[in-house]
């Protein structure tokens, strides 16, 4: 078996692609490491994966290429539930916009 580090916002499909080329192992990925196919990944967490080296996974070799799809993940929850701005801008207490 070999090892793979996730780095900061990769995701899985990031790091099958890096270590099999395409995201066929995706679920050989996932049963390895005891992971869901959903699962965020951590910076720093270490995989282990039986990925065979293919034209793609030596040119990311070769050109030090580390696929990273994620986004910086900020969670900024805010929620208009006990009214809603309408279309002259006043704020609406209390109500509840209908489309």
């Amino acid at each position: 078996m070999k090892t793979i580090t996730v780095h900061a916002n990769q995701t899985l499909f990031d790091i099958v692609l890096q270590a099999y080329g395409d995201i066929d192992g995706v679920f050989d990925l996932c049963r390895d490491n005891d992971i869901q196919f959903f699962e965020l990944l951590k910076a720093g967490q270490v995989l282990v994966y039986n990925g065979k080296n293919n034209n793609i996974v030596e040119y990311y070799k070769r050109h030090k290429i580390q696929p990273t799809s994620g986004v910086k993940q900020e969670v900024s929850n805010w929620i208009l539930a006990t009214g809603f701005w309408n279309d002259n801008g006043k704020w609406q207490n209390n109500k509840f916009w209908i489309d």
